[in-house]
């Protein structure tokens, strides 16, 4: 797995799996705690995978390790699959975006 991000700041996650074993509830480390959500899965019937469907937001777990805090999402990784995901906003930066488009 492996992180981007973009000049604007924008953060991907990207999670590959290249074995033909399935991993449920494979924990993927992220910066931020919040909800996630995936943007392409390749388990999707449309890319030719089983169909497996997703929440439509992931929650972070926190773990304190030698007193540090450590944030994860887990996910179900498809065998011989991809998953992409990114932070969701927060519904206070949603609301205050839709009352300004409102205003304009």
């Amino acid at each position: 797995s492996y992180r981007r991000i973009s000049v604007k700041g924008t953060e991907l996650y990207i999670v590959l799996n290249f074995s033909p074993v399935a991993h449920e509830k494979y924990p993927v480390r992220v910066p931020k705690q919040g909800k996630y959500e995936i943007i392409m899965n390749s388990d999707k019937y449309e890319y030719g995978g089983s169909g497996k469907e997703y929440p439509d937001a992931l929650k972070t777990i926190t773990y304190n390790i030698n007193e540090e805090k450590h944030n994860y999402v887990e996910i179900d990784l498809p065998a011989y699959g991809a998953l992409i995901f990114r932070k969701k906003p927060s519904s206070k930066r949603s609301e205050n975006k839709t009352e300004e488009n409102i205003k304009e």
